[in-house]
This record gives C-alpha cells, structure tokens and sequence, in this order.
C-alpha cells in the first residue's frame, strides 16, 4: 500500500484541507490504512455524496505525484502520525493532518513559541513597537511566530532574523506561491535559520477562510499571542478566539492613540481583560505564573525565566509576596482537585441532555479546555460553550483559571 504521508494528503484532498469532516468520519479507525479503505469501498455511512464523489475520482498515485513535487520544490513534509509532527498540533481542536515546510522543525520541541499579530498597514508606533518589544522577547528566548503577511507579520521575522533567533512564518497559501508579492527570497532566508510552515499541498488553489484557518496553527504552535495592533475588524482578531478555544493567554500593547480607529481591535481586547503590555517582562511574568509555570523553557540556552529580583521588575517586598500566595493557591488547588474527586462522582445525569452529560463525563476525569472538550467529545465548539454556560448556571460545571471548566 502506499505511503502513510499519502494516505493522509489523499484523505484531506477528499474531505477538504483543514476540514474537521476528516477527524469526524476518521475517528473510529484505528489507522489511516484502514480509514482509506473504507472510504474507497463506500463502507461509511456518514460519508456525503460529494466526498464518495470526490473519493472515487482521486487516485493514490495523485496524492504521491504531489509528494514527489513537494521533493521536486525542496519542501518537507509531515502527516498527523509522522515522528516530528509538532506535539502543540495534536493538542488543539482540528490539528492539520498534514504539513508542508521548508527549514527545520526540530526546535519548536523545545524553544517557548509566541504568536506575534499585526496589520499590514501598520503606524510607525507600532513598527518601533514591533521592532523593540519582539526584540526584547527574541533576547528573553522566545521564538516568534507570524502569518508572514506583509507589515507587522514580516517586520516580526526581520526582527528574529537580527535577533540570530528562530523566524517562523505560517503562511495561508502553498509555500511555492508567490504571497505576498515578492516575499519568495524572505522565505528562503527564514527557511535557513527557521522554518516556513503551510497546510497547503503544492499547487492548491487557496478559497476564503484560508487565512482564517492558518491563525489556528500559529496560535496552536504557541504558548500565547500578543497583538500589535489590531483594528475593530481586523481578520488578525481570529487569532483571539483560536486563542480563547485553546486556553491561551492573550496580551496587548496599548494603542498609539485611544481614538485612533487603526488600535480599537487591541482597545477592545485590553477592554476584555486580556494582559497588557508594556514590556517582555510582561509576557513572562504572565506566562510563568499558575498552569503556564511548568513549561520546558527554562533552560539557560533557550529559556525564559522570572526577571532576577533586583532588575526592577519586582519593585518591593509585595510583589514577592504575592508570588508566594499565588504559589501556594496553585498547591491549594491541587489539594482541592483531590478532595473534590467524590462530588464529581455524584451528578445526577438523569437531568441533563445528551451533550451535557457527555461534557460531564469527560469532567469527571480532568480539568479541561473548551478546545480540549470539543475534541475528544467530537462537538462543535459552539455547541461546548453553550452547553457549558448551562451547566454553569446549574451549579454542575464552574470556570477555573486558564479557561479551564471542571466539574
């Protein structure tokens, strides 16, 4: 049989790249070999009309003559199962089944990723934003990741580049494609000391909804996202709600201007309570702090690490206080987690509906994202959060922090 990489490409170029359609009907396989399989034999009833359509049409060797021309371009490629897949990836929602890239993937294992938004027309406010802040993160050990749209996005790579840090670009197109117009030698530069990610095979004609759906890989790759700026429409605020649906922090620098319509999208999310920004030790003392503090980066190579107590970042004995109690609740919280095992068991699930209840039993086992929930209970996330605003309601289901519900 085939290659397992192109079993997957086939399966996505059947149900669609970036489709959930493909998780949904694969689900109960054990294997892709076996997933494929069924497809081709009409064994699955929940399978369209169209996808058999399209299934029959599409040969294997056509997913394999796609292959041969990522090799031909000099494009790397991965399928959801590959040794190297991204392990943030398969934490998310609607993980990519496959991946296209140019560069090396082996440090995104161990580096602290942070998504970077911006617009395309940005101030010169925040080009020296972008160009002191990011600066200041690439020396703290983060690695930055863009969309690589023109503007902030590919000021950001520039800033990795002479930072001699690790530039990451998630395009919304095929890398091949000449997008943005002119861009091809700044992929070739970030491909060399980083890495140019697209979940787009060679020659696909990208549709709306592309840049949309690229948002949700740079925001599942990082550990957090930090806006720029950001109008009050501005399609960078679907990193947001990637954000929110996958339990990440967001931060904000604040707006040039408070009537300044180019900075109402980053006015509306400081609004919202997202983390504002005034410098790196913003980002990480957020980012060190409850559920965020066991990350792996913490290394003197690579790592972020709490400023040192006499950089002025802890300005008095409070602030260090306050460290303590926040140290103490996170083990206060675990005891809780322990003692409270008992009372999840004892729901009465006769009083809620079908998605209630299969929210609930997943509960039972562990705190978990909204993001996490839709996933492994297969729902939309429309339907997790509704659901979940019920059982709050009730008293059956509370938010903890980190977007985290449990029971």
């Amino acid at each position: 049989m085939a290659e397992r990489e192109a079993l997957w490409l086939w399966a996505v170029m059947v149900f669609g790249v970036g489709s959930k359609r493909l998780w949904e009907m694969s689900d109960n396989f054990d294997g892709i070999e076996d997933f494929v399989k069924a497809v081709r034999e009409h064994k699955i009833t929940s399978v369209t009309k169209a996808e058999y359509e399209r299934a029959d049409k599409l040969k294997i060797e056509k997913a394999e003559e796609i292959l041969g021309r990522c090799t031909e371009l000099g494009q790397n490629y991965l399928c959801y199962e590959s040794e190297g897949y991204p392990a943030q990836l398969r934490r998310i929602a609607n993980p990519p089944a496959m991946l296209f890239y140019k560069g090396n993937l082996d440090f995104l294992t161990d580096k602290c990723l942070l998504d970077v938004v911006g617009t395309r027309k940005p101030s010169q406010y925040s080009l020296d934003v972008t160009d002191r802040l990011c600066g200041e993160l690439a020396d703290r050990g983060f690695v930055l990741v863009s969309g690589f749209a023109e503007g902030i996005d590919q000021r950001v790579n520039a800033v990795s580049l002479a930072k001699n840090s690790f530039p990451v670009a998630v395009c919304g197109t095929p890398i091949e494609q000449d997008y943005p117009k002119g861009s091809g030698e700044l992929k070739n530069i970030i491909a060399q000391n980083g890495a140019v990610i697209s979940e787009y095979y060679p020659d696909f004609r990208i549709s709306g909804g592309s840049f949309s759906a690229r948002n949700r890989i740079s925001v599942g790759l990082s550990v957090g996202v930090l806006f720029i700026e950001a109008g009050r429409n501005s399609h960078g605020l679907d990193n947001f709600s990637h954000a929110t649906y996958q339990g990440k922090p967001v931060f904000a620098v604040p707006p040039h201007d408070i009537y300044d319509k180019r900075y109402f999208g980053q006015r509306d999310l400081l609004r919202n309570g997202c983390h504002t920004v005034f410098s790196a030790d913003d980002v990480v003392y957020a980012l060190s702090d409850g559920r965020f503090y066991d990350l792996k980066y913490s290394s003197e190579d690579n790592g972020f690490n709490l400023p040192a107590e006499d950089s002025g970042f802890f300005a008095d004995e409070e602030n260090r206080v306050k460290t303590k109690i926040r140290k103490k609740k996170s083990d206060e919280s675990k005891t809780e987690k322990s003692a409270n095992t008992e009372n999840k068991m004892q729901i009465d699930y006769s009083s809620l509906d079908g998605i209630q209840a299969k929210i609930c039993k997943l509960l039972e086992s562990r705190n978990m994202l909204a993001d996490e929930i839709s996933a492994e209970a297969q729902l939309d996330i429309s339907e997790v959060f509704a659901a979940l605003t019920e059982l709050e309601l009730e008293g059956v289901v509370k938010s903890l922090p980190g977007k985290m519900f449990g029971l």
